[in-house]
């Protein structure tokens, strides 16, 4: 608080100079504390296991009085591991009191996904050939998985090698209903569910629109998986 001479009273013949507190209008938030609220920031959105070790903050800021509040998130398109742009704002109640823009080094293990035999591409992958490790993060690929519900079931597109780490792109869900295969046609009206069969003429995995031909039909209608051997008709 500062204080300043707000009131001289007069008692008698002694002159009084009273003093009373003053709030300061800014304050000081050294590199340290927007270090610290910057980490508790980002700790919800950061993968298990990481964490801000650091901030490039040079000086500290001056921002308005009152308690201060940051938000934080990783700039489009940065890694969440190692050096990593970061957007920051800062608050203080409602208002926006500053935006910046710094570098933070993010440190920390991640766990992985790792095929422990070779895996040929079209394989569904069962849980045995699999375990999970934890690496340090910085030199990981961004779309590494790290849950193995994430990985088992799904079928692999490319050659996995005993070691290698599984990421996005190299697994796809096993369509549920396979080109050629019997499936049952399902649409709802009001008040009536019909039932035919069919056969499918595309893969599709759960979700996905394929084409079918019904039995006692020429034309193809687009159908949605729902499950394995299953297809409806949305009208």
């Amino acid at each position: 608080m500062k204080r300043k001479i707000s009131l001289i009273c007069v008692i008698g013949s002694v002159a009084v100079a009273v003093l009373v507190p003053q709030r300061a209008t800014a304050e000081q938030l050294s590199c340290a504390e927007l270090t610290r609220r910057t980490r508790a920031a980002l700790a919800a959105s950061l993968p298990e296991g990481l964490s801000l070790r650091s901030l490039a903050c040079s000086r500290p800021l001056t921002v308005p009085a009152g308690e201060v509040l940051v938000e934080a998130h990783l700039a489009d398109g940065a890694r969440p591991a190692g050096r990593v742009a970061l957007s920051l704002e800062l608050r203080v109640g409602d208002a926006p009191v500053r935006r910046l823009s710094l570098i933070g080094q993010i440190d920390g293990n991640r766990p992985v996904v790792v095929a422990v035999r070779e895996i040929a591409p079209g394989v569904a992958i069962a849980a045995a050939d699999l375990r999970v490790d934890s690496r340090p993060a910085s030199g990981l690929p961004s779309d590494c998985l790290g849950e193995l519900g994430e990985v088992e079931g799904r079928r692999s597109l490319v050659r996995l090698r005993a070691g290698s780490l599984l990421r996005r792109g190299s697994v796809a869900e096993v369509p549920l209903v396979n080109s050629g295969a019997a499936v049952t046609v399902s649409t709802e009206l009001p008040g009536l569910r019909v039932t035919v069969h069919g056969t499918a003429r595309q893969d599709g995995r759960r979700g996905e629109t394929i084409l079918v031909l019904c039995a006692g039909s020429t034309r193809l209608v687009k159908a949605r998986v729902v499950g394995p051997h299953a297809v409806v008709v949305d009208l």
